[in-house]
């Protein structure tokens, strides 16, 4: 849509403005409940409480319906595609929600962590039918409470929304991520929620994911001695349900691909793969979250053994990364009620080329290891 302001008897424009909107019917549908749905784990106090689950449970409407059809949610989180937040442009924002279409992702939780992002993302997104929770830039350390610090926010929320409002791939709104918070527990909660919901009501607010009671968190690594027994029983569990109505961050880390390897590193660091090398190090490898993450060698070694060179090291971290968790969540919906579990998003997802001619090139699994994960599949 162009609309042109002149002014009366007047043949030259005073300014254009042009947009694209979309219409569409959107409603939240309440999930169907799960006969093993009992317990969730609740993080507010600052350290983890397990709950039971009320019988009967507490209405939650968490599914979505669109132009009349309901929509299993599959994607993963969007995080800033590039830690120069203004470097990116719309060949690269193409190039990354293209790839997210071909791999039949319809949504994308923009992490809570990140940024409000540039209007091509949102107009990419709109265009290659990828629907998006849009969370508010409220990750991790939580804002202050005082009236002061809410004038400064509710400003924000008044601007940031007329920005968002007009693209019909955004289906939900919510205050953050990892908050452990809501409307009844923080006014910053209640002053968003009540400012969606006065400038958008056409859109639900959620308050910061996850909310405990039915969304999941976690884990965040692959482990191969109880991953099987996580994603398929809900237990032990990590931060909400046994039986999530949404698992809205989950996945497990590996290596970048050879060809960025070898882009970020000289050619002495890549092989053999050290702990103790610095530019491993640097590169969040070792010792970023955890002695072995983000990398994750103890449990591809484990499932391998040792392995030859880089390339297949590369391809033995894909493994759990890339396989494992949808043959986890294909168990759980087949467990689950229908529609009980209306979503799965990962944590991050890299652009890689894994055809599976390449698994060929793998060693086998070592006997105890596929006799460990037999018994969870």
């Amino acid at each position: 849509m162009e609309v042109t302001a002149r002014a009366v008897g007047k043949a030259k424009a005073l300014a254009v403005v042009r947009t694209t909107f979309g219409i569409r019917d959107l409603k939240m549908l309440q999930n169907p409940e799960a006969a093993d749905s009992k317990a969730w784990l609740d993080w507010s106090t600052g350290a983890p409480v397990k709950h039971q689950l009320p019988n009967p449970p507490p209405e939650r409407k968490y599914l979505i319906q669109i132009n009349g059809r309901r929509i299993f949610a599959r994607g993963g989180n969007w995080i800033p595609c590039d830690l120069l937040y203004g470097r990116p442009r719309q060949p690269a924002y193409e190039h990354l929600i293209r790839l997210a279409a071909q791999a039949n992702y319809n949504l994308f939780r923009v992490w809570g962590g990140g940024l409000i992002d540039k209007p091509e993302f949102f107009e990419l997104c709109d265009r290659y039918g990828i629907t998006l929770f849009q969370e508010f830039p409220n990750g991790g350390p939580r804002l202050r409470e005082t009236d002061e610090a809410l004038a400064i926010t509710g400003r924000e929320a008044r601007q940031i929304l007329p920005l968002l409002m007009n693209h019909p791939c955004i289906v939900r709104y919510g205050g953050g991520s990892e908050w452990y918070r809501d409307a009844k527990t923080s006014r910053q909660m209640e002053q968003l929620r009540k400012i969606c919901n006065e400038m958008d009501p056409t859109r639900p607010f959620h308050d910061p994911d996850p909310e405990c009671i039915a969304q999941r968190h976690g884990p965040h690594g692959y482990e191969w001695n109880q991953h099987y027994r996580t994603y398929n029983t809900g237990q032990p569990l990590t931060g909400g349900p046994d039986n999530p109505l949404e698992w809205t961050e989950y996945g497990a880390a590996g290596a970048a691909s050879v060809e960025t390897l070898k882009s970020i590193m000289p050619a002495e660091a890549l092989w053999p793969i050290r702990a103790d090398d610095p530019y491993w190090i640097w590169h969040k490898a070792f010792h970023a979250f955890g002695a072995d993450n983000w990398m994750g060698s103890a449990q591809y070694l484990h499932l391998f053994g040792e392995l030859p060179d880089l390339e297949t090291t590369v391809l033995a971290s894909h493994d759990p990364t890339l396989l494992r968790p949808g043959e986890f969540i294909k168990n759980k919906r087949v467990l689950c009620p229908e529609w009980h579990l209306q979503g799965h998003l990962r944590l991050q997802c890299r652009a890689v080329t894994l055809p599976l001619t390449h698994l060929s090139r793998l060693p086998c699994l070592r006997t105890d290891s596929r006799d460990h994960l037999n018994a969870w599949s």
